[in-house]
């Protein structure tokens, strides 16, 4: 059946080399959750880590991100697979610290769960994905307003959505809580990724950014713990699919020399929503 078919090629790649395997499930919500928890004793069987975007946004208590975290926590629990969850200050919002300490429950009762953030109060995703169908304005709780369609540069309104909808294309989405951010930096378990999509400056700043402005500006994180979270602990949750990366994000005899240079008393993001190449 699809779902043999769909386990025949995961198996295909990671045979190949692939070091994990991404959900992305609110964006195909067709998925059931067997297929899901399929999928994850795949990761298990293989010794990789599965990667989540949760099925909900927000803080609402109905479909909410919190459910979302219950379910792959609950998945995890039943399959003993290595987890990590993306972005979860885009997708719990206001719900972030209580996420951020089921999460912090989890790993202390056992399960082998990590997270990661980027360092600015907006995301983006495609205006045609199923993140815009339904109840997309109550679960981000945010407006028309608080899109902003990339290839333009313009804020959107119901008719510039609807219009852009049918189109496609990418759209900055302010709807992220600074406070989210902040929480997620000081988080042990969470490590920064960029999640870098064309048209935002966390493509190009997010480094930057975190090494200047929480670092050296607002003293948030030390210098130390900010590169521990863009290099060892990444590299750290890939270490049991590939064993090479045993010799990345750390400098030691035999490690691979990927050594960037940079003056901690000068280093900041460029990058802007209207620029956000620069680096």
């Amino acid at each position: 059946d699809d779902l043999e078919k769909i386990k025949n090629e995961i198996e295909f790649g990671i045979k190949r080399g692939a070091m994990a395997l991404g959900f992305g499930i609110h964006y195909t919500p067709g998925a059931s959750r067997w297929e899901i928890i399929e999928c994850f004793r795949l990761v298990k069987k293989y010794n990789i880590s599965a990667h989540v975007h949760m099925r909900y946004f927000g803080a609402q208590e109905v479909d909410g991100s919190m459910a979302a975290l219950e379910e792959i926590i609950a998945v995890c629990v039943c399959t003993g697979a290595t987890t990590h969850i993306c972005h979860i200050h885009s997708t719990s919002l206001t719900a972030t610290s209580k996420n951020l300490q089921l999460i912090s429950e989890a790993y202390s009762n056992g399960i082998n769960i990590t997270t990661e953030y980027y360092p600015y109060t907006a995301g983006c995703s495609s205006i045609d994905s199923f993140i815009f169908d339904g109840n997309w304005r109550e679960q981000l709780n945010i407006d028309y307003k608080d899109l902003q369609y990339v290839s333009t540069g313009e804020r959107l309104t119901r008719e510039t959505f609807e219009k852009y909808h049918q189109i496609g294309g990418s759209v900055i989405i302010y709807s992220i809580p600074e406070q989210a951010v902040d929480d997620c930096i000081k988080h042990p378990l969470a490590f920064m990724a960029s999640d870098a999509l064309k048209g935002h400056p966390r493509a190009a700043g997010s480094c930057a950014r975190i090494l200047g402005h929480y670092v050296r500006e607002r003293n948030i994180i030390s210098l130390m713990e900010a590169i521990k979270q863009m290099t060892l602990m990444p590299a750290r949750q890939l270490e049991s699919a590939s064993s090479q990366m045993k010799k990345k994000g750390r400098i030691s005899i035999d490690a691979d020399a990927d050594i960037c240079v940079f003056d901690p008393r000068t280093i900041h993001d460029q990058a802007t929503y209207e620029q956000p190449t620069i680096p």
